[in-house]
């Protein structure tokens, strides 16, 4: 890859960075099945592509936040929008931003994920919650179990995705 001689090495290897995250999530979620050939299945992205979605990611991990919006945007066709705390998240509703889903991480470094939820659920929020992890042996992914959670393990598959957008 040929890039720009006055970009720092600092830059060059950001960039590739983010390049090898958003190749590394393309490739695990397209991975788990085969769903994308069948017809119904690409029906139904082409059904989700026109709903004009919008979806808020909470994540503290920058290349997995970024490689997610980027992946949802590309693959169907949403309004994505990121920060990198829950109090990020809260103050995303309290500026008077409207979500149709809330990707959640967990483990954040300011809160958990769950503390998140219970902040935005204080608040009104009535925004579909979706937790997600990388840790699914921890005591907060526990904890949202306990509160009728079913958190999704990362990176997420397609064919939650889909199952996630199309109940929408």
């Amino acid at each position: 890859m040929q890039l720009h001689k006055s970009w720092s090495t600092s830059s060059r290897l950001s960039i590739l960075i983010v390049a090898f995250g958003i190749s590394r999530f393309l490739l695990s979620a397209n991975s788990r099945g085969k769903s994308g050939e069948d017809s119904q299945y690409k029906a139904k992205i082409e059904a989700i592509k026109q709903k004009g979605l919008k979806i808020l990611i909470v994540d503290d991990e920058d290349r997995f936040r970024r490689a997610m919006a980027t992946y949802l945007r590309t693959q169907f066709k949403i309004s994505v929008k990121h920060v990198d705390s829950g109090r990020g998240a809260v103050q995303e509703f309290e500026k008077g931003n409207l979500y149709d889903v809330v990707f959640l991480d967990l483990n954040l470094s300011d809160q958990t994920g769950v503390q998140t939820f219970r902040e935005l659920i204080s608040r009104n929020v009535t925004t579909r919650i979706v937790f997600m992890s990388a840790y699914s042996n921890s005591e907060v992914w526990d904890e949202a179990t306990q509160l009728g959670f079913n958190p999704l393990g990362k990176p997420i598959s397609d064919e939650d995705f889909v199952r996630i957008f199309s109940d929408i």
